[in-house]
């Protein structure tokens, strides 16, 4: 570090550093100067960028396809920017060998940009680097754009008042429904099981890793208690699966999925971490050579409230939308909603590089047959360089329906929003039509030809309320006619294909059975040649000759032995079907992924720390069952006291749904020969408020399925490791008081031969749980302990005998004075039984005339209160 400090005074002292803080933001030279010592966030520009305007200019004179534009741009720029980022990478390396602090450096392939957190000294060294031309905040104050309640809405008709509005039922009637097209929303994820979106989803047809760019969660869920990603993904291409009618514009369409925008302050992304989906989508299966993985269309429903900064028009942002908009890709922003005075467009909507980059969508009200603006919908003229009056001037360039828009929300509902949040998603789907019409149709051309055909509102030509007016998806099409000739829609037979695997276990042979259900959702038959099953990178092919009727549904089961495979404890599946030429409209839906996780027996003593495990706690000794498919347990950082920095975390505070129950299941345990066998956790929670206080269960199975022992139950306050509410902030356990330890006695098992052990939790909107350093043992707990911080011995309850005819007793490991006990059927219902304390440590309940079945009992005692499940046989 010496040598550090001295290299930056020698370069201070001959004048590098005045020539630096030249290229250093306002805002960013602020931040600094405020934060001395600690990191600070910046994005560098550096001089020679990709030049998208020459690249636009010669792809038009060549009059190549879209997908030819598509692989050039990807192929040019990344080659571009990997030779001229050289020099300024070595830079990095050289300061960070002279003991520089840098926490995250991030080079770009297609901007030249690259992201760097460091602290002041080294920000202001590589500001002085020859091929920097600026520097920038990166800032974390993009946010959901604020969504308002709409009307109830008697969807009566095929089709929603906004899908009406902008001519998409005439796009329809031709047969053009966006089949085989994809559309990328960048918002608060999106619950991929809704009924009206559940089959649309890309990530269910091909790898996760093309289809969802991950910032919160292992799978696609919504966090936002609106369904704000939910709803604006529907109105893209959803579809009522109760009745048909179409809540979304292109159904026949797919989507992908990226989940950086939140509305929690403290959670709020970084520019630069935003920007990284972006670039993903340029090249989502990392394959330079194809082409068919991009999205046609970028919807985006988030923002920024302008300040009218001069800042606000220089963005680096811009870099990376100058890539898209060359690579052909359509993005659409929502304008804002921060009307209705004038000069109001929201940040990035106010870029006014070209019509169509960016292309701003204003909020019209549909269910009003004159169509009038929102009163909230955001207004120009831009505040960024542009002759006033012309069109890159005159913000928005379009409105479309944003009042009252009746769409997805939570798990299966629907409801109605308002928002310019609601308008852009009808214009993604308007794109998605047209790209079926015109699959070698840049999206940038496609949004050009909707911004000249809208249906002009307000005063005469454009004007900075409704831009050109509202989008005709109908008009659009016949104006792309004059130029190009439309595709025929795509109809014929079309198969859907879903798996499902389980391991079976014939003599001494593990089996991996793969049920593989393909349904034919199309309009004629399709033939199957082939069945391509790919396990752990090992390929099974099966030739066969089967015909899906339509409306059919046929089923093949797969056996294969795991001796044939590498030995692992996680398995991925791969399934494609081969359709014969012609006869498959859709092939995107042919594929599927699956995983299984196969536990082995572990011996005492148990132990997970988290340490070695990945985002979706793949590495560690647990299996996550997630039976509503929303939000689950997950691996999170957090800096441990005991040196560790991971743990495993339930993110309640993500949750819509009230008790939603979420697995972790420890793989299972030999007990041997053990005289005393304990368990003991490490835990931290808080409570989020009066209402928001979730719970933690643990159980106990000795045959790996029926889980009938409780041995530990805490909720709310009994749960909570600090005191006090957290509602709207982040709770983070990053000191040893945040913490408690558990340590149950499991002594009532040392029968078993072996045991299966689940943490279960209920939500009940509170804020995040922690769990971590978990073993099971005899003796002292192997993982280390701190007694000074972390309290120890909770009161254990065992009940016996279990199962039970006409008495049960409760067993308690510590004297007990006040307690009550009442009894429960499956239903909830309570049922009459006595009880008597036949000592300080014991309570005896006598089961009159209980039927066969499962109860549970229900102990107060010492302001806790456990429940225990029996059987009564």
């Amino acid at each position: 570090m010496v040598k550090y400090i001295c290299l930056l005074i020698s370069a201070l002292l001959v004048g590098i550093g005045s020539f630096a803080q030249n290229k250093i933001s306002p805002r960013l030279e602020s931040v600094m100067i405020e934060n001395k010592g600690k990191v600070v966030h910046a994005v560098f520009r550096l001089s020679e960028q990709w030049n998208t305007d020459s690249a636009l200019a010669l792809y038009s004179q060549q009059k190549i396809t879209a997908s030819q534009q598509a692989k050039q741009v990807l192929m040019s720029c990344e080659k571009f920017t990997k030779q001229k980022q050289q020099s300024f990478l070595q830079a990095i390396e050289d300061v960070k060998s002279s003991g520089a602090k840098i926490q995250k450096v991030y080079p770009f392939k297609t901007s030249n940009l690259i992201t760097i957190w460091a602290d002041e000294l080294t920000i202001r060294t590589l500001a002085s680097h020859k091929d920097v031309s600026y520097v920038y905040y990166d800032h974390a104050d993009y946010k959901l754009l604020p969504s308002f309640k709409g009307e109830t809405v008697d969807l009566k008709s095929r089709a929603t008042s906004g899908i009406i509005a902008i001519q998409a039922c005439k796009m329809w009637e031709l047969g053009y429904t966006g089949r085989g097209r994809k559309a990328l929303g960048v918002d608060t994820g999106v619950n991929t099981q809704h009924p009206s979106i559940a089959k649309r989803f890309l990530g269910y047809y091909a790898p996760l890793s093309e289809s969802f760019y991950s910032y919160n969660n292992v799978t696609p869920v919504d966090i936002a208690n609106s369904s704000h990603g939910t709803h604006t993904i529907a109105t893209v291409l959803g579809r009522t699966a109760k009745n048909g009618d179409t809540i979304g514009v292109a159904y026949n369409a797919y989507y992908m999925v990226a989940d950086p925008i939140v509305s929690i302050t403290s959670e709020i992304r970084r520019m630069s971490e935003i920007l990284e989906c972006f670039e993903w989508a340029l090249n989502p299966d990392g394959n330079p050579e194809t082409t068919n993985d991009i999205p046609d269309v970028i919807t985006n429903s988030w923002g920024l409230t302008n300040s009218y900064n001069a800042e606000d028009c220089d963005l680096p942002e811009m870099l990376v939308f100058n890539v898209l908009e060359a690579a052909g890709v359509a993005v659409v922003f929502s304008a804002g909603n921060d009307g209705p005075g004038a000069g109001t467009i929201g940040i990035p909507a106010n870029i006014a590089r070209s019509t169509t980059n960016i292309f701003s969508v204003g909020a019209a009200d549909a269910n009003n047959q004159t169509w009038p603006i929102a009163s909230f919908s955001s207004r120009g003229p831009t505040n960024c360089p542009a002759e006033p009056g012309t069109p890159l001037h005159i913000k928005p360039e379009v409105v479309a329906p944003g009042v009252g828009v009746y769409s997805a929300q939570g798990l299966d509902g629907y409801g109605s929003l308002s928002g310019t949040s609601m308008s852009a998603p009808h214009v993604a789907g308007a794109v998605l039509l047209l790209k079926e019409a015109f699959p070698e149709v840049a999206g940038t051309e496609i949004l050009m030809a909707l911004y000249e055909t809208c249906t002009d509102l307000g005063e005469v030509g454009e004007d900075n309320t409704f831009g050109r007016g509202m989008i005709n998806v109908w008009a659009a099409f016949q104006y792309l006619s004059q130029s190009y000739t439309p595709a025929d829609p795509l109809t014929g037979g079309d198969i859907q294909v879903s798996a499902t695997a389980l391991f079976e276990y014939i003599g001494n042979d593990t089996i991996i059975s793969t049920n593989i259900n393909i349904e034919n959702i199309g309009m004629a038959d399709v033939n199957i040649e082939k069945f391509d099953v790919s396990i752990s990178n090992q390929q099974f092919v099966k030739d066969t000759s089967v015909t899906v009727t339509v409306g059919g549904v046929n089923n093949i089961n797969l056996k294969l032995s795991i001796a044939e495979l590498p030995q692992s404890v996680y398995y991925d599946i791969n399934v494609y079907v081969k359709t014969a030429t012609g006869s498959d409209i859709d092939t995107i839906n042919n594929r599927t992924t699956i995983s299984l996780t196969k536990p082995y027996f572990v011996s005492l003593p148990y132990t997970e720390t988290f340490e070695d495990a990945d985002f979706d706690l793949r590495g560690a000794k647990v299996i996550i069952r997630n039976p509503d498919n929303a939000f689950t347990w997950r691996s999170d950082t957090v800096p441990r006291f005991n040196g560790g920095m991971q743990s495993a975390t339930m993110k309640f505070r993500f949750y819509t749904d009230l008790l939603q129950k979420d697995i972790m299941e420890l793989f299972p345990i030999m007990v041997g020969n053990a005289s005393e066998l304990k368990l003991g956790f490490k835990y931290a929670y808080a409570i989020k408020s009066v209402f928001g206080k979730d719970s933690l269960y643990v159980l106990v199975s000795t045959d790996g399925i029926n889980y009938n022992d409780t041995v530990l139950m805490k909720t709310g306050e009994s749960l909570a490791t600090v005191s006090g509410w957290h509602y709207s902030s982040l709770f983070v356990p990053d000191t040893p008081d945040k913490w408690r330890y558990a340590n149950v006695d499991l002594s009532q098992f040392l029968q078993a031969e072996n045991i299966w052990i689940r943490f279960e939790t209920v939500n009940g909107y509170g804020n995040d749980l922690f769990i971590d350093d978990i073993a099971v043992f005899e003796g002292d707990d192997p993982l280390p302990v701190d007694n000074e911080t972390i309290s120890a011995n909770t009161q254990q309850l065992i009940l016996y005998p279990n199962p039970a005819k006409s008495v049960v007793n409760i067993l308690f490991s510590h004297s007990v004075n006040k307690y009550n006990i009442r009894v429960f059927d499956l239903a909830g219902r309570e049922v009459p039984v006595y009880f008597d304390l036949t000592s300080n440590k014991e309570i005896q309940v006598k089961l009159p005339h209980l039927r066969q079945g499962i109860y549970l009992v229900e102990v107060v005692y010492d302001n806790e209160v456990k429940t225990l499940r029996f059987i009564v046989n």
